[in-house]
């Protein structure tokens, strides 16, 4: 049996079976540390992602690496115990054997984790980018009399090509249109193990699902800068896109498309901070409505950051981040309600 592996750099958007499952984005300190608000800010490397068309704001040349997760030490644990007791359960002859080996595993119930990983450079408003999400799900259930225990991953890759162009160019930028397209790579691999047993019958069933697929899409953005104070932005995500799939026709063929639309200003002393609203609007997700704040203090070398996001029907995320700027380079960390911690770290000219 093939088994199931949690990548470290190579990262996470889960599906529930034949059915995906949007979590909010989480590429990029700074962007997470602004509760994902970041369509109209894109303002350095990391647009390859949030908006290319920020590829036009984002300086001569950038290089950004970030890496996130999301995870309990104990829980990845256990679950590598899981994953590498499944070649022996499945080995064994007798249901009762299958069923002690089973019972006796310890297996988090209802876990998620996350890790998450940007790689991204843009040179003027050309740029490149690695992206990878990865998500391992656990759950179990008991109905009946009849126990259940299961487990699910899916590792997407993509490989971006990305370019931003300003349409319009007035003087001071004010007025000024921009916009930006991605060509990307995509790989995905799918991972699932169901075991489902009675003891009290005897009663035991395994199910394994392994699959890959290879395809492409396309993302376009906009950015408009309404005043010196105002920008606006919006993306298409998978505006067109395609996957074959090796084995199982019950997966979706396409990536799921994505409209976001958002604001940024820059309010002026002594505020001098920058606030942010994002609406995401996955084509078969509910909304996602992010928003966050930068405030930068001592001359600029530190930036405070917060932020939240909600999909409609889940509860609030809350997010937090700091900046450490110095010339040339900027290191960011963001942490969020939900445990998970974001490092990132860009060069930027």
């Amino acid at each position: 049996m093939k088994r199931i592996y949690v990548l470290p750099m190579v990262v996470l958007l889960l599906i529930t079976m034949v059915t995906p499952s949007f979590a909010a984005n989480k590429y990029g300190s700074k962007a997470y540390g602004m509760g994902g608000a970041f369509t109209a800010v894109a303002d350095d490397a990391s647009a390859v992602y949030w908006n290319p068309a920020g590829l036009t704001q984002s300086g001569l040349l950038g290089l950004g690496l970030n890496l996130g997760g999301q995870a309990k030490s104990d829980d990845i644990e256990a679950i590598q115990d899981f994953i590498d007791s499944i070649d022996t359960i499945q080995s064994e002859q007798d249901d009762l054997e299958k069923i002690n080996k089973v019972k006796n595993l310890e297996f988090p119930d209802d876990v998620d984790l996350n890790v998450n990983g940007m790689l991204a450079l843009n040179l003027k408003s050309f740029g490149l980018g690695i992206i990878g999400n990865s998500q391992l799900q656990t759950s179990s259930s008991e109905v009946n009399g009849l126990k259940t225990k299961y487990a699910q991953n899916m590792v997407t890759g993509e490989g971006i090509v990305s370019l931003g162009t300003k349409i319009i160019n007035p003087p001071l930028n004010i007025g000024s249109i921009a916009l930006g397209m991605n060509a990307k790579y995509v790989s995905r691999r799918y991972d699932a193990v169901t075991y489902t047993y009675n003891e009290d019958i005897a009663y035991f069933n395994s199910s394994e699902l392994n699959d890959e697929a290879t395809g492409y899409g396309v993302d376009a953005g906009v950015l408009i800068k309404v005043t010196n104070m105002v920008n606006l932005g919006a993306t298409v995500r998978n505006a067109v896109s395609k996957l074959e799939w090796d084995k199982s026709s019950d997966f979706s063929d396409e990536l799921e498309r994505t409209v976001t639309l958002g604001a940024a200003a820059k309010l002026p002393y002594p505020l001098a901070a920058t606030v942010a609203v994002d609406v995401e609007m996955p084509e078969d997700q509910e909304d996602i409505y992010h928003v966050g704040l930068e405030k930068r203090i001592i001359a600029g070398l530190l930036s405070l950051r917060l932020g939240a996001y909600e999909q409609d029907g889940q509860d609030r995320v809350y997010t937090g981040g700091l900046g450490i700027n110095i010339p040339f380079i900027d290191l960011n960390v963001a942490v969020d309600s939900d445990d998970y911690v974001s490092l990132s770290g860009t060069v930027k000219f």
